[in-house]
């Protein structure tokens, strides 16, 4: 124990000048360090990793951006407890209360519950998901949120699941059934979804840099101000689908079919659309410069394309 609070006073001094964004409590931190009872507690960004908590009274508190990686928080009551954006990974809560707790953007990985962990259905689903992946049906699961970073979730059945916000970077959801999901704003960077369905599925506003989607079905889909730069869009289906204002420099849509989609306004510098079926599709005021265009010719930069637009 005290060689875990001497590592605990040496991270806070360590860290201290780099936490802007937090500004715990020092006295909230001694009494949890004393007694392990601290209900209400300021404890934002605390570093609280490996530390023995076990039945500590955290109700209440806050604990957002904390630093709780592998601590030890069997049996304790977090019932109300701000987690959002917590460090969990590798965290014992066995046998704890987290009803109610904020658990949006808390990392899940390795975190061990038991029938005991009292937890919202939703956050104890989102644990499995990351801890153990598979063919799953998700099917309308509202997973908004949820940090599912590096999840495996190949062939999983998500149809009309809420994952607004979530964070997906890394993830592999290669085949899986996306269609009519819901992944405003959420983070793609990385993630595989190559052969998967994402039909009518609404991907506004997502960071989708280097993004795989290749193969993929994405008839109708909502890319509307989308960062999709990089992204591998090569032999993917787009029919009909909405990319106004869509960040795509440098991605690849050859062989894609791009029939009927709305591209208005849309960063298509230095894209591949070699073999591109552009048919009826709507490319008002995007950006062409540099792209490599169905025909093989280059898209005009500048002035050139200014006249070439009259």
């Amino acid at each position: 124990m005290g060689w875990n609070h001497t590592y605990l006073w040496i991270s806070l001094a360590a860290l201290s000048p780099l936490w802007p964004a937090y500004a715990f409590n020092q006295e909230h931190l001694s009494q949890v360090l004393s007694d392990r009872q601290c209900p209400q507690c300021d404890l934002q960004g605390a570093d609280l990793q490996r530390l023995y908590l076990a039945s500590a009274n955290l109700q209440g508190a806050n604990l957002q951006g904390a630093n709780l990686r592998g601590a030890d928080l069997r049996h304790s009551l977090l019932l109300n407890t701000d987690l959002r954006d917590a460090d969990l990974t590798q965290t014992d809560l066995r046998g704890a209360n987290l009803l109610n707790a904020q658990l949006d953007g808390t990392q899940w990985q390795g975190v061990r519950l038991d029938t005991a962990t009292q937890i919202d259905g939703r956050w104890r689903l989102i644990w499995q998901i990351v801890n153990e992946g598979g063919n799953l049906n998700l099917e309308q699961s509202d997973l908004a949120g949820a940090n599912l970073s590096r999840s495996t979730l190949s062939q999983a059945q998500l149809y009309q699941a809420n994952l607004a916000g979530s964070d997906l970077s890394g993830s592999q959801l290669d085949g899986a059934n996306l269609r009519q999901a819901n992944l405003a704003g959420a983070n793609l960077t990385l993630a595989n979804l190559s052969q998967a369905d994402v039909s009518g599925a609404d991907l506004s506003g997502v960071n989708g840099r280097s993004l795989n989607l290749a193969g993929a079905t994405l008839i109708g889909t909502i890319f509307s101000q989308a960062d999709l730069e990089q992204a591998n869009l090569q032999a993917a289906n787009l029919q009909a689908a909405q990319l106004t204002g869509a960040m795509l420099r440098s991605a690849n849509l050859q062989d894609a079919d791009l029939r009927g989609a709305v591209l208005v306004g849309a960063d298509l510098q230095q894209a591949n659309l070699l073999n591109t079926n552009l048919e009826s599709a709507d490319l008002a005021g995007a950006n062409l410069c540099g792209a490599k265009l169905p025909d093989e010719e280059v898209g005009a930069c500048g002035v050139e394309a200014a006249a070439e637009s009259r």
